[in-house]
């Protein structure tokens, strides 16, 4: 998710609508509806066409299943979800309402289907942000989008597009790790809201395979606790979850990624094709932006 929105400011803090005017001032204003077995899809006049919408369902469908499974049928609302769909542009997100809200990436980066499985994760996580205040947690983002990214690439290994731009998890994140640009933690978790949008290339990745490790070492219903806790996760949860300090699974985590990277016969000439979908002013650097 590029932009988390909390619920109590998504309508008077961000506008929904950045890149046309034609778009309607309300979604239930919307011109154009497609509907599914999980999706409502939602567009203004001449913003996207059927042919899209297609796209979008099918592809929509075939990721809710795996999503719903990852997460668990009894945390997955019985509610359809709503999408908005925005003329190009770089955002999407979860709106105040639990709306999706897609704008159209160039083609390359997979257009509306660019976070769709991402965001899709976090729609169907909103009644346990609504229930537990989750806005008011300093880490949340950290966790939030970790998790969500964890899911996406766990049900679409293959996806196009922001973060890892087709290329395999541990060859991202363990490049980040390796060559000494990854940000710690320590200072990432807290940070979250000011370096989540500068940072994102390294942010994004970096906290999905934070996650990835946890669910592999700790297993599901250990990820899923943390995913889910009614308090912000602490050492205190994580000690009661896994025996570990968040401090520790950071080391544990770079040990990890460093090892499952040097294990790719290939990987620095796969970090150097994923390098050329990130501008190094895009990259933040300790001391400077942190």
């Amino acid at each position: 998710m590029r932009r988390l929105v909390a619920p109590a400011l998504a309508l008077v803090a961000l506008p929904l609508w950045a890149c046309a005017a034609s778009d309607p001032a309300d979604p239930n204003a919307f011109a154009l509806r497609w509907e599914s077995e999980h999706l409502v899809l939602l567009a203004g006049e001449g913003v996207a066409t059927t042919a899209e919408a297609e796209v979008v369902m099918a592809y929509g469908e075939t990721v809710f299943g795996p999503i719903a499974t990852f997460l668990g049928s009894a945390r997955v609302p019985h509610r359809k979800v709503e999408v908005l769909l925005m003329c190009a542009g770089a955002d999407r997100y979860v709106d105040g309402a639990g709306r999706i809200v897609l704008h159209r990436k160039p083609a390359p980066q997979g257009g509306y289907l660019d976070g769709l499985a991402h965001e899709l994760t976090h729609a169907l996580r909103y009644d346990y942000w609504q229930q537990h205040g989750t806005w008011g947690w300093p880490s949340f983002g950290f966790f939030e989008d970790g998790f969500a990214e964890l899911v996406a690439v766990t049900v679409d290994p293959d996806k196009p597009g922001f973060p890892f731009f087709g290329v395999a998890e541990d060859v991202v994140a363990g490049y980040w790790v390796t060559s000494g640009q990854a940000i710690p933690h320590d200072i990432l978790r807290p940070r979250n809201q000011e370096l989540n949008a500068p940072c994102d290339h390294q942010a994004y990745t970096q906290r999905a395979s934070w996650f990835r490790y946890v669910d592999e070492t700790y297993g599901r219903t250990r990820t899923l606790a943390m995913a889910y806790s009614p308090v912000e996760v602490t050492d205190a949860v994580t000690g009661d979850l896994v025996d570990r300090s968040l401090s520790e699974l950071d080391a544990e985590w770079e040990e990890w990624i460093t090892a499952r990277y040097s294990a790719i016969p290939n990987a620095d000439s796969l970090a150097r094709a994923y390098r050329a979908w990130v501008p190094e002013s895009a990259v933040c650097v300790a001391g400077r932006d942190y």
